[in-house]
C-alpha cells in the first residue's frame, strides 16, 4: 500500500505542477508587484528540497509517527487529492488574475465566488492540504517541520497580498475580509 500510496500523492503533485505551468501563460498583464519574492522563493526551496528526499532517507530519518498501513495510505491520498482538487478549483475560477508572486493585475477583480466564498485564499488552503497529506504519508516529524514551514510563508505571502489588494480595492476588500475566513473556513 505505501508504494501506491506514494505513487498517487507523487501524481496529485506532477499533475498540480503541470496545469500550473499551463494555466502561468494565461494570466493578465501585471501593474503592479511588490518587491517581497523573498517569501515565495524561500516556500519553492522548502518544497525543492523536500522532493528531492522524496525517495531518499533525508526526509524519513528517525523513527516513525506511525505504520504504513492501508488507513495511512488512504488518509494520505484522500487529503492529498482534495487538496489538489481545490487549488485546481481555485487556479480555474481566479483565472487571469493569478500571479506566482504578490502582484495586481490589468483589470483585476476581486473574486468572491467558488472556493472564494469560503476561504480568501483557497489555493494556499489547497497547498497545504496536500502537503498535509505528503507528511502524512511519509509519517516523520520532517515532514510536518516542513508543513510548518509551509504555513509561515504562505501565511507572510497571504498578509502581502492582502494588503496589495485593500490598497486597490478599498474598502470592498476589508468587507470581504470580515466576512470570509483567510485559509480555514469558519476557523481561520
Amino acid at each position: 500500500m505505501s508504494d501506491l500510496t506514494g505513487q498517487f500523492v507523487l501524481i496529485c503533485v506532477v499533475v498540480f505542477i503541470v496545469f500550473w505551468i499551463v494555466k502561468a501563460f494565461s494570466t493578465k498583464r501585471t501593474i503592479e508587484a511588490t518587491q517581497s519574492q523573498n517569501i515565495w522563493i524561500s516556500v519553492v526551496i522548502a518544497i525543492f528540497v523536500f522532493l528531492i528526499g522524496w525517495r531518499g532517507r533525508s526526509l524519513a530519518s528517525g523513527p516513525p509517527l506511525w505504520p504504513h498501513n492501508l488507513t495511512t495510505g488512504l488518509i494520505a491520498d484522500v487529503v492529498t487529492f482534495l487538496g489538489l482538487l481545490l487549488t485546481l478549483w481555485a487556479r480555474v475560477v481566479l483565472g487571469g488574475n493569478w500571479s506566482s508572486g504578490v502582484a495586481f493585475k490589468e483589470q483585476h477583480e476581486l473574486i468572491e465566488r467558488g472556493p472564494y466564498a469560503h476561504v480568501r485564499h483557497p489555493i494556499y488552503s489547497g497547498v497545504l492540504l496536500m502537503f498535509l497529506g505528503i507528511a502524512i504519508f511519509r509519517g516523520s516529524a520532517a515532514g510536518f517541520i516542513l508543513l510548518a514551514i509551509i504555513v509561515v510563508g504562505l501565511w507572510l505571502k497571504a498578509l502581502e497580498e492582502e494588503k496589495l489588494l485593500t490598497r486597490h480595492f478599498g474598502e470592498a476588500y476589508p468587507r470581504y475580509q470580515k466576512r470570509v475566513k483567510a485559509l480555514v473556513p469558519f476557523l481561520w
